[in-house]
């Protein structure tokens, strides 16, 4: 497994990574930056404030304190378990093709908003 290091040059949204542009990179660069892309969402929604001001402002749903406690479970499971390639193939495909499209960034942060999206429907009843 690389470390944090070697993949802080593979961020296509940085363009002071003038080097990135003239390499590929190799298919277990693009899932791990599609993996920290996920976490660094998923991980912004642990925070308590942030999940419930969520819900209410997006979903018009309260949040108890027992739906947060088991909502933070499942989360922190998702930021252990590896990303699903078939959910996430469009971005990969895009990174493997153009590894340095600033959009690409949007396009990780709506899937992983999609992935979300289908956990947080579980919390509203």
């Amino acid at each position: 497994m690389e470390s944090v290091e070697s993949l802080k040059e593979f961020r296509p949204m940085q363009s002071e990574h003038v080097a990135f542009q003239e390499l590929r990179p190799s298919i277990h660069q693009i899932i791990e930056w599609v993996q920290q892309c996920r976490n660094s969402k998923v991980k912004s929604f642990m925070q308590k404030d942030v999940v419930i001001s969520f819900f209410r402002e997006n979903l018009q749903a309260p949040l108890s304190e027992r739906k947060f406690e088991f909502l933070s479970r499942e989360l922190k499971e998702l930021t252990l378990s590896p990303v699903d390639l078939v959910h996430y193939s469009s971005v990969i495909t895009e990174l493997k093709e153009s590894p340095h499209k600033p959009e690409l960034v949007d396009l990780c942060d709506q899937l992983v908003m999609d992935e979300l999206s289908a956990i947080f429907r579980k919390y509203i009843f």
